[in-house]
């Protein structure tokens, strides 16, 4: 357990934000190259821009351009004047209660646009799969 003297800022974090915090940094978030890791076939590559770079917590934080993370990276600029080297770990580990706001607002952006993404390339797949296990008519 954490010392509230340390840490003061686990005293005022609402609870959304702590939960989406605890999903990113431990990787149980939906951008595309975790997601590829468990759903067979599917593309780590991001589907957000024109990169055509895997959608990794690097990526995700430093270059991804959707107008809403360019937009989030604008309104906590001072987050990235410290993390000239682009490192995750580094950013990751800045003392700045305003790192836990951005790291919310990109999961849940994030978990917006995959969820749309990951139904529609789902439910795209089940005519294929149930026609391959022959359990429709056609």
């Amino acid at each position: 357990m954490h010392c509230p003297q340390k840490r003061p800022w686990l005293l005022v974090l609402p609870r959304g934000v702590i939960h989406s915090v605890a999903r990113f940094r431990q990787r149980i978030h939906t951008l595309c190259f975790e997601a590829a890791t468990w759903i067979p076939r599917f593309s780590p590559t991001c589907d957000l821009c024109e990169a055509a770079d895997d959608q990794d917590e690097q990526h995700a934080i430093f270059h991804c351009t959707p107008p809403h993370t360019v937009s989030l990276r604008r309104r906590h600029e001072s987050l990235f004047l410290e993390a000239r080297a682009q490192d995750v770990s580094t950013f990751l580990h800045q003392n700045n209660i305003k790192l836990y706001f951005f790291l919310h607002e990109l999961n849940v952006f994030y978990e917006q646009v995959s969820s749309r993404t990951l139904c529609m390339k789902a439910f795209s797949c089940i005519p294929c799969k149930l026609k391959s296990n022959g359990l429709t008519n056609s």
